[in-house]
């Protein structure tokens, strides 16, 4: 998942919980045990714990056999931003009504991270501002713009552009895509639920 699913599985804790699991990527190495509230720190734990169950769900792993092999090394960057489309989407669609995907996350997200800057770790923080101000989460709504996000991703990357050469894949697959993502949201929410953190 990526900001917008970890801050779905967050949102049932304090908004230090939810910043954790947002900042969590920013901070490498072993789970720091001190130098950070306790509930971000809980929220970083979060994060690595739904990052490792995304990975290993069954329907993602049967997934990744079936993206080009070349991308395969970089596939699961691109299907975070995916799955997050998808919960975009969902959430954004006033028919739905759908507890969990409330649009006003989006907007806790955007207030979190603002409030909290001097927690983000600095290499983060340009990313962050600019996430908020161009307001990212709803833009996850529309296919063409997460893909192309992917394929601008790549060229933080060493190397070839893999997530480029992902992103027509992407695009060709978007039903297979979204038939993986309705196998995977009924255990993310039951996770969503059972998480409490903070």
């Amino acid at each position: 998942m990526n900001f917008l699913g970890h801050a779905v599985v967050a949102q049932h804790g304090s908004d230090a919980f939810l910043l954790g699991n947002l900042i969590a990527d920013g901070v490498k190495g072993a789970l720091p045990t001190s130098g950070w509230p306790s509930d971000v720190i809980d929220g970083m734990r979060c994060h690595r714990e739904i990052d490792a169950w995304i990975d290993h769900h069954p329907a993602v792993m049967a997934l990744k056999t079936r993206v080009p092999p070349a991308t395969r090394r970089v596939a699961g960057i691109g299907l975070d931003m995916i799955w997050d489309h998808f919960l975009a989407r969902d959430m954004l669609d006033p028919s739905l009504q759908v507890p969990e995907l409330q649009p006003a996350l989006m907007d806790r997200v955007y207030d979190t991270l603002t409030e909290h800057e001097a927690l983000i770790p600095p290499a983060m923080k340009p990313m962050f501002e600019a996430l908020v101000r161009e307001r990212w989460l709803e833009s996850y709504a529309r296919y063409t713009t997460t893909c192309h996000a992917i394929g601008r991703i790549g060229l933080r990357l060493r190397g070839e552009n893999r997530l480029q050469q992902l992103t027509p894949w992407l695009i060709r697959e978007q039903a297979l895509l979204e038939e993986t993502y309705h196998e995977l949201w009924p255990d993310l929410l039951r996770r969503a639920t059972a998480v409490k953190g903070g």
